[in-house]
């Protein structure tokens, strides 16, 4: 019938005077009913007979087909309990997400990852066959922290729930991608020597970086382009920290660093005009 013996659970008895029992695992569907049965009586019953006979019938109007095995005042109910649903909205926690909100892009190998199921069931996360976290559902939320570091790269993680009963879910499945590579240096490639007070100031980095450039007492924030080319023109940009405030006949050191989807941190790239004090303008 079901390869794991049902547990006692209550439920309604339909003769008055038989033993109503909760199924571990479905049973049957409306469309196609089916039983893998083992043995000859696989209910146990004294007499295999009549009384072994099993009825399908939809007892605890659910939608789904139940069984009633015997009849009169010798009757055993198997009600199907339909499993959870899957786990939904698996994401990484906030103080996980290293890069954009929602992108599924971090530097943290050990992501706290949560996601939604039915209050009480237990969540197993997995990462392919191998359970790496399990968590209790409250107010049909959950949170798992792996029990050990994911490596670079991607990962398709999958959850399951499951309730008192015994039933198991479908699984939820998120994929993300862990990098904790940080981009190259940007290289300011702008010219060295200007006879202009606000240059615009150039170079390159890991294309779809954010490049953030200090120069003056300033700090200013742009983005690399998918070629890797960033600009920054000092006579319209407004910095997110300093105010700025050049040499204009001496050296003014440029330091750029990049940082990439997942909150990788670059070395500062940087360059330093040497002093040029006799030509007005020059930095």
């Amino acid at each position: 019938m079901d390869h794991t013996p049902p547990q006692t659970a209550p439920a309604r008895d339909l003769a008055g005077n038989g033993t109503a029992m909760l199924a571990n695992q479905p049973v049957s569907n409306q469309t196609d009913p089916y039983f893998n049965l083992l043995g000859t009586n696989p209910f146990g019953l004294a007499n295999a007979g009549a009384n072994a006979t099993p009825t399908f019938a939809d007892i605890d109007d659910d939608g789904d087909l139940d069984l009633v095995v015997g009849n009169g005042g010798n009757m055993t109910v198997y009600l199907q309990e339909p499993p959870p649903g899957a786990p939904s909205s698996l994401g990484l926690a906030a103080d996980s997400d290293s890069g954009v909100a929602g992108d599924r892009l971090t530097n943290n190998t050990t992501p706290t990852i949560t996601g939604s199921a039915a209050s009480g069931t237990t969540v197993v996360l997995y990462q392919g066959a191998t359970a790496i976290g399990t968590a209790t559902t409250v107010n049909g939320q959950w949170t798992i922290t792996p029990t050990g570091s994911l490596t670079q790269g991607s990962h398709t993680l999958t959850a399951t729930a499951t309730d008192a009963a015994g039933n198991t879910s479908t699984a939820g499945t998120q994929t993300l991608t862990i990098d904790t590579t940080a981009p190259n240096a940007p290289a300011v490639t702008s010219a060295a020597l200007t006879n202009s007070a606000t240059p615009t100031l150039a170079g390159t980095a890991e294309a779809g970086s954010t490049v953030s450039v200090t120069v003056g007492g300033a700090t200013y924030t742009t983005t690399a382009t998918n070629g890797g080319a960033w600009s920054l023109d000092l006579t319209t940009a407004t910095p997110v920290t300093g105010a700025l405030s050049l040499d204009p006949n001496g050296p003014n050191a440029v330091s750029a660093t990049a940082t990439d989807a997942s909150g990788n941190v670059s070395a500062p790239g940087q360059t330093s005009s040497p002093s040029a004090a006799t030509r007005a303008g020059r930095w």
